[in-house]
């Protein structure tokens, strides 16, 4: 017989060749008590005990592992409970912020000139209040140093702030609350000579989440430039960044390129609606990308009969307004803008 080197290995008995020898090894029980008398109970007392061993084994200390199990049970059940309490919290916490900080806005704005317009009948200001949304109106001339330049204005007369607000009113009812919530779109700026660098200006987007309106254009002017301007907040909010969209430019006939932006094109006649430059609306979308999709949304709402009829011949045009009907989806659904078409 060869010499054999005994080890445990998973509650059996493995015997091993000792060095030199080639017989394979043989598992086996441990060998069995003698049965007799007082030796029954012995038998039964070691096969409990051998019983045992083998399933600690089995287990890879099974039994040892339990105490830590439940300690670290004791200790992360609670712990999950205070993360899943804070998440909570902070969906609490969220809106106390945001009312914070439009709190702090319309302080900022206070110091700069500014205060909530009044309406004595409350009819021309409920369709601005009924979406959230803040009018108010220069009290005092204004300079604000911002990075595209100094913008100045004056205090509006009543008249034109009464005028305005009709169709500013009127053009926002075709937006929902969740949409202008979504957009950011928190507030309506009124005044009266808006200038950019001494250069008269019509409006001024996404100030404080605001709009800023010379209130002294035409009506016609004023609610086609609302839909321009409230595109602009969408179009930010849809990826945080408005002059850069490969897609869109890639709609263009080839060896197009933009201008230098809507800055560099403010001559009378430039945003009135043409067919002068296939596949846009005015020359004014050629100055950027930005101002291109502004004014494709702001036609459709304003223009859709001559729109319609300029798609029918465009095809540029045409996938231009696809790809603006996409992105309105995206923030505003339920809201289609070729809802006039």
């Amino acid at each position: 017989m060869p010499q054999c080197a005994p080890f445990l290995h998973g509650g059996y008995t493995r015997t091993v060749p000792a060095p030199g020898e080639t017989q394979l090894p043989r598992l086996s029980r441990p060998p069995r008590r003698a049965v007799g008398g007082g030796g029954a109970e012995l038998e039964l007392q070691w096969r409990s005990r051998w019983r045992r061993q083998v399933r600690v084994r089995r287990l890879g200390g099974f039994e040892a592992f339990m105490p830590v199990t439940v300690l670290m049970a004791l200790v992360l059940v609670p712990l999950f409970g205070i993360v899943a309490n804070r998440l909570y919290d902070a969906d609490q916490v969220a809106p106390a912020q945001a009312r914070e900080l439009d709190r702090r806005v319309v302080q900022e704005l206070t110091e700069q000139g500014f205060a909530p317009a009044r309406d004595a009948s409350g009819a021309l200001l409920r369709p601005f209040a009924q979406r959230g949304v803040g009018v108010f109106t220069a009290t005092r001339s204004f300079r604000l140093d911002l990075v595209g330049g100094p913008v100045t204005g004056e205090v509006p007369g009543a008249g034109s702030v009464d005028a305005a607000l009709v169709v500013l009113g009127q053009e926002l009812g075709r937006y929902s609350r969740g949409c202008l919530r979504a957009v950011r779109f928190r507030r309506i700026l009124l005044c009266e000579g808006l200038a950019e660098s001494g250069q008269e200006i019509p409006s001024l987007p996404n100030y404080e989440q605001s709009l800023m309106l010379d209130v002294r254009g035409p009506a016609g002017f004023l609610r086609r430039l609302l839909h321009h301007e409230l595109f602009h907040f969408l179009d930010f909010a849809d990826d945080e960044q408005l002059a850069e969209d490969p897609e869109w430019e890639a709609l263009n006939p080839p060896g197009f390129s933009y201008g230098l932006g809507g800055r560099s094109m403010r001559q009378p006649g430039s945003a009135r609606l043409s067919t002068e430059t296939s596949g846009f609306l005015s020359r004014y979308s050629t100055s950027a990308v930005e101002e291109d999709k502004a004014e494709v949304f702001a036609f459709l709402l304003t223009a859709p009969e001559q729109v319609r009829r300029i798609m029918e011949q465009d095809v540029v045009v045409r996938a231009k307004v696809a790809a603006i009907e996409r992105q309105v989806a995206k923030l505003c659904p339920g809201m289609s803008a070729l809802q006039g078409l």
